[in-house]
């Protein structure tokens, strides 16, 4: 059975703009997503280990259970990578069911803004790669949790089976109440108590309770109590494993954080390979992803085209195919040898200077946040392998703004030649190339300028025999910014609304054939022919 919802038009609107915020921000524009890590082993099995933690928690009122180890700190904070944020997210979510099965306040959970931070490490050939990771800071504070009610505040509680004590938050306790004892301050009689409780009063005395006073003077279960302190224990031990080293070594399990992706590199080297390839395209084609069809269980994401994104051509003119496989030591290893271009610092100093005094105030949504990003990428002296995309972007946005400020000073295009008739066109410059399925089937069109940049346009195919200049003479395919030749029918004269210039379409092209040269003739022939024409010879 069908059911209906109702839904006002602004939650409509609510709901279509996160769905195209989102849509923007990951899919069109996020170019990281290849490089990105999945959790280390470690993060996923601490992320386990907390989850068994919470099922198995033990809730009853049985506080004969040891204290196993002393523990004076109860709160915990942790440096995060951004690799092992959903397996924090997880174990921070198995907290808080735990808290609440065992009736207790939420703890405070602090999780601090993003940020970077270099980290230089040997690799495994011994030289010296520098890295910049993604971190944050995270904190669980337990006060809220560990205070009660009333006039006391609870200090520390004792094991009177194994000896050990625990102070809650590092709270000061004189040392003679930490000793194993039968008595109570609360009933006076003395027993075999498997628990005592020390407490401060508002005047600063201290008092030692059993099991049954404390839950008087407190309003805490004695069992669950413990319980939890013992959960606690575990918790934090797991929890800790999340914390980034700074003193990690590579190899194995041990670069958590860093990868192959977070190699740092110069920028001015990344501009000009992007630079050189955006240059051959003529536009930026973005990273794309498919799904695998699965029968079960989670389906994997792959690259659908792989190679002729701008981001992997920039990568390989940087970072050439040595023969390396897709291990992370072996990609360590190639991007340690990053191949140094020709610098062109007007361009690059041009670039820089357009996105320094780029205004992203009126550019909302994901579209903002992404140039916002890239606008402090060309603030920095290098960036990472993962950053070649939104590096590309960036030179692309630049370039068809200085294309299109270009446009603006010189003369505008013109219609060219006569409808219906011939023309030879000896010098056309392809400026773009788009392909698409109409309702008759597959089509294509291409754009051309000539030199007084009039436009010409042309549908259908258009053979690479009629190329005269190319950027690379060995591509058997026509590119942008090859130089062609031929002779063709002029089909109509057309102003286009969209880019507010004259256009001209031309229809099926044909070769420009070389003009005759009329042979010269020599003196005898000519002695001949004047002695023909005055009829002087016999």
């Amino acid at each position: 059975m069908k059911k209906n919802f109702i839904i006002t038009e602004t939650q409509l609107k609510s709901v279509v703009s996160n769905l195209i915020h989102e849509k923007t921000k990951n899919i069109i524009l996020n170019e990281s997503d290849e490089n990105d890590e999945s959790p280390s082993e470690e993060s996923i099995s601490a992320a386990k280990e907390i989850e068994n933690l919470e099922k198995t928690a033990a809730v009853s009122d049985d506080e004969s259970k040891t204290i196993q180890d002393t523990k004076t700190e109860f709160n915990v904070s942790v440096k995060v990578s951004k690799y092992d944020l959903h397996m924090v997210d997880k174990a921070l979510m198995s907290l808080r069911k735990a808290v609440k099965k065992y009736g207790m306040d939420e703890p405070i959970i602090t999780i601090g803004k993003p940020y970077v931070k270099d980290i230089v490490f040997q690799n495994s050939d011994g030289r010296a790669q520098k890295h910049r990771i993604e971190l944050q800071d995270i904190s669980i504070i337990m006060d809220k949790v560990l205070k009660y009610a009333g006039n006391y505040t609870l200090v520390a509680v004792v094991d009177n089976l194994s000896g050990g004590s625990v102070l809650i938050n590092n709270e000061r306790c004189p040392s003679e109440y930490l000793k194993q004892t039968r008595e109570c301050d609360g009933c006076g009689l003395p027993r075999i108590r498997y628990k005592i409780f020390v407490v401060r009063d508002e005047n600063g005395q201290y008092k030692r309770f059993g099991g049954d006073c404390v839950q008087k003077y407190l309003g805490i279960n004695p069992g669950k109590f413990i319980n939890f302190l013992n959960f606690w224990n575990d918790y934090v031990t797991s929890f800790s494993s999340f914390s980034f080293d700074d003193d990690m070594d590579f190899g194995g399990k041990g670069f958590r954080g860093f990868s192959p992706s977070t190699k740092l590199s110069d920028i001015n080297q990344i501009i000009m390979a992007a630079k050189e390839v955006l240059e051959k395209d003529a536009r930026y084609i973005k990273k794309e992803w498919d799904y695998e069809e699965v029968s079960y269980g989670p389906s994997r994401k792959y690259r659908t085209n792989f190679g002729q994104a701008t981001a992997d051509k920039i990568e390989n003119i940087l970072y050439p195919d040595g023969g390396y496989t897709d291990k992370d030591k072996d990609k360590f290893q190639k991007y340690s040898n990053m191949v140094e271009l020709p610098l062109d610092m007007d361009f690059i100093n041009g670039l820089k200077n357009f996105y320094n005094n780029l205004d992203t105030t009126e550019m909302s949504g994901g579209f903002g946040d992404f140039m916002r990003e890239i606008k402090e990428l060309f603030n920095s002296d290098q960036a990472r392998v993962k950053d070649i995309g939104p590096i590309g972007y960036g030179v692309s946005f630049y370039l068809k703004r200085k294309e299109s400020e270009s446009k603006e000073t010189k003369k505008p295009s013109e219609y060219v030649g006569k409808i219906n008739e011939k023309m030879e066109f000896p010098w056309l410059k392809i400026k773009d190339f788009k392909t698409g399925e109409g309702q008759f089937g597959p089509w294509k069109m291409w754009s051309m300028e000539d030199k007084e940049g009039n436009v010409i346009k042309k549908w259908g195919e258009l053979d690479i025999k009629f190329r005269i200049e190319g950027s690379n003479p060995d591509d058997v395919n026509l590119n942008v910014g090859d130089i062609v030749a031929f002779i063709s029918e002029i089909k109509k004269h057309e102003f286009n609304n969209y880019s507010k210039q004259k256009e001209t379409t031309i229809g099926r092209a044909s070769m420009i054939k070389a003009p005759k040269v009329k042979k010269s003739k020599g003196l005898d022939e000519i002695i001949y022919e004047t002695l023909k024409k005055y009829k002087l010879l016999n």
